[in-house]
């Protein structure tokens, strides 16, 4: 009774400071966002955040778009500012498709099931190079110039500092309360200039397979040796940043005052953080379940696609298939394509494949038959589905956006990591009891089918987990609620009074 009576409160507490925080007026300043190059997942989280200030405010959306991965975007709102240097080149864009094929052959940027494979790490220097190029173009611009002497404007800047260390060097000279805030689970790389240790004989590094419950010796060395690699590769960037742009990267990110995750507390290993440490997750709240639902029951009789109708859903139990904004099957190997069909044909569910194009779009892959079970559409509203009722379970690329929302909405999963945090995000879940992975490399081997076949034995074991780690996280969020505009508001008002960089110089 005492906890939830202590719930209440600190509820009543967080919920008042942040209508006090709304009510002051503070017109007189703006936001500064500064999104990632382009990726979508990184984009919508950036648009979310934003979202949550006041109509009245003004938010600057400034951005180095490099890479183009053809998803429609909805129009600004219109409080905001939009200052978007487009830098999307042929060049650009086939250096993504090029990733994206890679994706469906090995985990990048290293994949520690084929150590010998450097293809994932040297595609990866050619996008930091990449990178690099133009932010030092922008450095040399006349908009970069016109924002820096209007920085009296802007009293806090929110920067998705994922492979964005140059517009974190060179946004520090604005000298503003800094949130850096990706679309990532924590990064061993980034929290050391927090002052965080992260053991490798205990700290599963990001982007590894390693179990934050227990890890054998001999992974443990392997996590070691990755932890290294960590750390050269920040060295090299540090130094890059020194005699590109005069900054000392570690020093800039050790003044900012907050490092936010967008993963969920609970779903990250037990490891020394610190109070600058925030989790804020998604952005989900107990009433967004009754308005999916609602929304369900006024999409019947209407179609997905030209061979799937809402109706079918409700007749069928079915299973979903994503892999994320980038991931699609256009740049799919054939071979792997007929591998995932032979897979989906024996199950016995209606298996619905997102994909960023339709599959009769698709020339080189009109000829191969499609099991009549197998429904690929483009678009699918994957939110309402997560809500329905003959949902058994989905297969996805473990990106922290849909992990977020298959555990919220208590959902259990076969994780395929495909690149970057995925391995470590699906492993987490692992650990939980609610998730099987499986790397792309086995699915190569055709192992999916009897991973499948054993984790529908044990649907219900996962399912009841799968309840339980998502009421733990309702319930985290309700006592918790509002907390993200919470600290962001608070960081507008007390940034500069906490200013880290001062602390460090006395």
């Amino acid at each position: 009774m005492k906890h939830y009576f202590g719930c209440i409160i600190t509820t009543f507490i967080l919920t008042s400071t942040n209508v006090i925080c709304n009510i002051s007026k503070t017109n007189s300043s703006s936001v500064l966002l500064l999104p990632s190059s382009g990726c979508y997942s990184h984009d919508a989280m950036m648009r979310q955040f934003g979202e949550n200030f006041n109509s009245n405010e003004s938010v600057y959306w400034f951005q180095l778009l490099i890479y183009n991965f053809s998803i429609n975007k909805t129009p600004f709102p219109k409080n905001w500012i939009p200052l978007i240097l487009n830098k999307t080149t042929v060049e650009n864009q086939a250096m993504i498709s090029n990733g994206i094929s890679l994706f469906w052959e090995m985990n990048i940027p290293f994949d520690l099931t084929r150590p010998w494979d450097f293809r994932g790490a040297f595609y990866f220097l050619d996008i930091l190079k990449n990178n690099r190029k133009y932010c030092i173009e922008l450095m040399n611009s006349e908009q970069y110039k016109d924002l820096i002497k209007s920085s009296s404007n802007f009293d806090l800047i929110v920067i998705d500092h994922f492979l964005q260390e140059c517009l974190t060097s060179l946004f520090s000279k604005m000298n503003k309360t800094t949130i850096q805030f990706s679309n990532w689970p924590l990064a061993d790389g980034y929290i050391s200039s927090l002052n965080i240790p992260a053991m490798p004989s205990s700290v599963p590094k990001t982007g590894t397979l390693f179990s934050g419950i227990k890890m054998s010796f001999f992974e443990r060395n392997i996590n070691f040796l990755f932890h290294l690699v960590i750390n050269f590769a920040r060295i090299v960037q540090s130094l890059s940043m020194f005699f590109d742009f005069n900054s000392y990267l570690f020093e800039i990110e050790a003044k900012h005052l907050f490092y936010v995750s967008r993963s969920e507390m609970i779903i990250e290993p037990i490891r020394p953080i610190n109070n600058r440490i925030k989790y804020f997750g998604n952005s989900y709240n107990n009433n967004d379940k009754y308005y999916y639902k609602n929304e369900l029951k006024k999409l019947k009789n209407t179609n997905l696609s030209n061979d799937l109708s809402w109706d079918d859903l409700n007749n069928k139990k079915f299973i979903l298939v994503t892999f994320g904004s980038i991931s699609n099957i256009e740049n799919m190997p054939i071979k792997l394509f007929k591998i995932f069909l032979k897979t989906f044909k024996n199950c016995k569910y209606t298996v619905i494949w997102q994909s960023n194009t339709n599959y009769h779009e698709i020339t080189s892959l009109s000829n191969i038959p499609v099991p009549s079970n197998v429904k690929i559409v483009k678009w699918i509203p994957l939110k309402l589905l997560f809500n329905h009722e003959n949902l058994k379970y989905v297969i996805c690329h473990g990106g922290i956006n849909t992990i977020n929302e298959l555990i919220y909405f208590k959902i259990p999963i076969i994780g395929i990591p495909l690149q970057g945090d995925q391995s470590s995000n699906l492993q987490r879940l692992v650990d939980l009891n609610v998730c099987k992975l499986i790397t792309i490399r086995q699915v190569w081997n055709d192992e999916l089918s009897k991973l499948m076949k054993n984790f529908e034995k044990n649907l219900e074991s996962f399912r009841e987990r799968s309840n339980m780690i998502g009421s733990m996280i309702q319930f985290h969020k309700l006592f918790l609620k509002n907390e993200q505009m919470f600290w962001t508001q608070w960081s507008r008002r007390y940034g500069k009074l906490t200013d880290y960089g001062k602390m460090m110089d006395k």
